[in-house]
């Protein structure tokens, strides 16, 4: 079986140890698993192979964050 997942980078307006927290518990709670965020360049990169840009956007900003798509990419990979 073959998978494509997409790399979505997103500027997000945190500036706290809070903010990050918030943004963060958005992801866990809509199933976005795999994601990194740094608060220094107020970045979070997710890869997804389910949920759209438009969703995972939606999803931090229910935080009250605006979050703005910079970047995305796809690969794919094959499941054993």
């Amino acid at each position: 079986m073959t998978v494509t997942a997409n790399t979505l980078e997103f500027s997000v307006n945190m500036t706290c140890g809070k903010c990050e927290r918030r943004v963060g518990e958005a992801l866990n709670n809509h199933d976005i698993g795999e994601f990194s965020i740094d608060l220094n360049s107020q970045k979070v990169v997710v890869v997804t192979a389910t949920k759209t840009a438009d969703e995972v956007r939606e999803a931090i900003e229910k935080t009250g964050k605006v979050a703005v798509l910079v970047g995305s990419g796809s690969s794919t990979g094959k499941i054993m």
